[in-house]
């Protein structure tokens, strides 16, 4: 039997695609199990609520042991668990072995990128399928196809350290999608609690509810609730058709701080003193709300639509604060996100955003419909923007500029810009220029939820 040792310490991005459905047997075992389609993230989910379907493990980091061993180093959200990979019986396949990996044939498909795994920051992915899940949810079985043999595991849980802070109440549902829930970390308090909601980010389209920062511990000791909400990706199957495709994301963002004003007094809850975070994508539906009007319907059948979608404090991190194209190109001339929030995708990402560029005058509309630049006035509540991890001058080599063009803290500086001039109470922070009065966002969303 050759065994193969998973040891959940950082680094590891661990997904589970759930892209069959879950079958009635693993519903009667497990009843947190949903009948759904997707794709879920491992890295955000506990290993307990692993689920039958098609499992992709992913590693930036992916050492030899031995000719039959690996040692994987995945950082997961919720704790330090090992797993252990014990190889039950192999059947014969097709897969040829990758030309990159020539000493070590047994290691599987063309999906595996790396040429010397006893060297840092290779890129490893295992593709393969949960077949049988155990009672106890600590042992599970499954077929990986590797090069020129599918091999069946039986993959066990040995260590298990989860973290200090779990949510209270996982999954409240604030509609009908299986992606529009949110989970809630109840600060225990004889009055109502502040609360932070946090939004993922992932582009509106990866990522999930699980993604909290490690934040919830820090908001707790001063007292603060959190609750993480997930919403609808563009792109799933219930949302194809709206138009134009942000909507989704963005009202069901809008949708979910509704339903927590309206059960505040289930969660114990100030909704009065309710702050949103989010990165990335999730910035700009956090500044979303906070600079839109007010789309509460007071005269509404439905209770939920009467609550205010405003939060009292709002932070961009990373944040895609304009989608306008000319604007963003203008501020930043690498830009080249943006259009897939509009329904324009290519491959090539420049070819797309040019078309986006070029048809801006009709998508003028929901410009100034969804972005959240354009949305700004002189009664938006309190933001704080930050880039932490990024400076302003562009990046010089290709390396460094990866990722910054959609993050630059130029976005930042020119939403924090246009919200003084407004009269509007804003703070600006990135790497190499720290706000003075609050040199990072909790400090922000503490001051402003606790004080009397």
């Amino acid at each position: 039997m050759r065994s193969f040792e998973l040891i959940a310490t950082p680094f590891l991005t661990l997904t589970v695609a759930l892209l069959a459905l879950i079958s009635d047997d693993a519903q009667a075992d497990s009843p947190a199990v949903r009948r759904v389609t997707g794709t879920q993230n491992c890295w955000f989910v506990p290993p307990e609520e692993t689920q039958l379907g098609k499992i992709s493990i992913g590693s930036r980091e992916a050492p030899l042991i031995d000719a039959q061993s690996i040692t994987m180093t995945p950082h997961c959200v919720w704790g330090r668990y090992v797993y252990k990979f014990t190889r039950l019986e192999s059947k014969p396949n097709d897969l040829p072995i990758p030309a990159e990996v020539p000493n070590w044939p047994h290691i599987s498909s063309s999906r595996i990128s790396f040429t010397d795994a006893r060297k840092a920051g290779n890129r490893l992915l295992l593709n393969g399928e949960i077949t049988k899940i155990e009672p106890d949810r600590k042992s599970f079985v499954g077929v990986f196809p590797f090069a020129g043999e599918d091999i069946t595991f039986k993959i066990d849980i040995t260590e298990a350290k989860p973290r200090e802070l779990l949510p209270t109440r996982r999954g409240i549902p604030y509609g009908p999608h299986w992606r529009q829930t949110f989970d809630f970390y109840q600060v225990k308090s004889d009055k109502p609690t502040p609360l932070v909601v946090m939004i993922h980010g992932g582009g509106w389209g990866a990522f999930s509810k699980d993604s909290t920062w490690g934040m919830p511990p820090a908001f707790a000791q001063q007292g603060i609730s959190f609750a993480s909400i997930g919403y609808r990706y563009i792109g799933d199957e219930t949302t194809e058709g709206l138009t134009p495709p942000v909507k989704a994301p963005l009202l069901d963002a809008a949708r979910a701080i509704q339903t927590i004003r309206a059960i505040a007094d289930e969660l114990n809850i100030d909704k009065d003193r309710i702050a949103t975070i989010g990165g990335s994508a999730g910035g700009c539906s956090s500044l979303w709300l906070a600079l839109h009007d007010d789309m509460a319907d007071p005269t509404s059948d439905d209770p939920i639509a009467r609550e205010s979608t405003k939060p009292n404090f709002a932070v961009g991190v990373d944040a895609q604060v304009s989608l306008d194209p000319h604007q963003t190109r203008a501020w930043v001339p690498q830009m080249t996100y943006g259009g897939h929030a509009f329904g324009i995708r290519d491959r090539d990402k420049t070819k797309a955003f040019q078309e986006y560029y070029d048809r801006r005058d009709e998508l003028l509309p929901w410009i100034n419909e969804y972005s959240p630049y354009a949305l700004a006035d002189k009664n938006d509540p309190p933001i704080y923007l930050c880039n932490p991890v990024r400076r302003i001058e562009t990046p010089t080599t290709a390396e460094e500029l990866k990722g910054w063009a959609t993050h630059s803290p130029v976005f930042s500086v020119k939403l924090h810009e246009r919200l003084k001039e407004l009269g509007v109470e804003s703070y600006v922070s990135y790497k190499g220029c720290y706000d003075k009065t609050y040199p990072g966002s909790n400090e922000f969303l503490i001051d402003k939820l606790t004080e009397e």
